[in-house]
């Protein structure tokens, strides 16, 4: 079973709905509102908030985020005054049909603000605790100190993570988001690997990286079907394992979960 319920967390942030991505497309009375592609911790005023589980923030969810929190969002609305075309934050997803009015927001860090040294990869999987003492928690894999109050992980725990940070110096993998706002260092835990199968449908990126010299050493047909043993990360990238030392790219295909 996987872990649940973190402490300071929401639910692990989740693609929001085609219907929901349909309606923040509408004109409201204010201005056009839109999705924006961006993820990062949004830090709540002095008074709590009522959280929605519509897009449009009509309808009320059986949630308040106390005053003061911090919680990671992992898509945000804009909106474009229709009179000056000035555009800011309307809202933030803080998890599974989860909306923040940007309103009662005092700080917003977008993760698009980290430094050039680091690169989210926004794969999505399972990570084992592997520290034997339990895993810390942490806002941003960046900070010093772990998140006050919150229970460590307990080893051999499974937790599932919505995306990775990687460091672009050299592509070592710091850690995983694993809560609504909160990370686990890669020191602390490992990725289970799991079988899959993967279709090729783009022949435009199906060549077959060899690991031993980092070059592509053939093409897989459009239509065949490979079995794949492990995932990794180059930087934002995701490739499967189709066979030893040989890696193809994620948007090379689909895969999906195999015994």
């Amino acid at each position: 079973m996987l872990g649940v319920g973190l402490i300071s967390a929401l639910d692990t942030p989740t693609p929001v709905s085609a219907a929901t991505e349909a309606a923040t497309q509408n004109v409201s009375s204010k201005g056009k509102i839109s999705t924006v592609a961006d993820n990062g911790v949004v830090t709540l005023g002095n008074k709590a908030q009522q959280l929605y589980v519509d897009a449009a923030m009509m309808k009320p969810a059986n949630r308040i985020l106390p005053a003061g929190s911090r919680w990671q969002y992992s898509t945000k609305l804009a909106i474009t005054d229709s009179t000056t075309g000035i555009t800011q934050d309307y809202a933030y997803y803080v998890g599974r049909d989860l909306w923040l009015p940007a309103t009662a927001v005092t700080l917003a860090d977008s993760a698009k603000k980290l430094p050039s040294k680091y690169v989210v990869n926004r794969d999505q999987g399972t990570v084992i605790i592997t520290n034997r003492s339990g895993a810390a928690l942490y806002h941003m894999i960046t900070d010093s100190t772990p998140i006050a109050g919150a229970q460590k992980l307990a080893v051999n725990t499974r937790w599932h993570y919505a995306h990775v940070l990687v460091a672009n110096e050299n592509n070592v993998v710091l850690g995983y988001l694993v809560g609504g706002n909160a990370y686990v260092k890669a020191a602390d835990a490992q990725i289970v690997q799991q079988h899959g199968i993967f279709t090729i449908t783009n022949a435009k990126t199906a060549g077959v990286i060899d690991d031993r010299i980092g070059k592509s050493v053939r093409n897989l047909p459009v239509g065949s079907a490979w079995r794949t043993d492990r995932v990794d990360y180059v930087w934002a990238s995701v490739y499967y394992r189709v066979a030893t030392h040989q890696w193809v790219l994620s948007t090379a295909g689909t895969w999906r979960a195999s015994k």
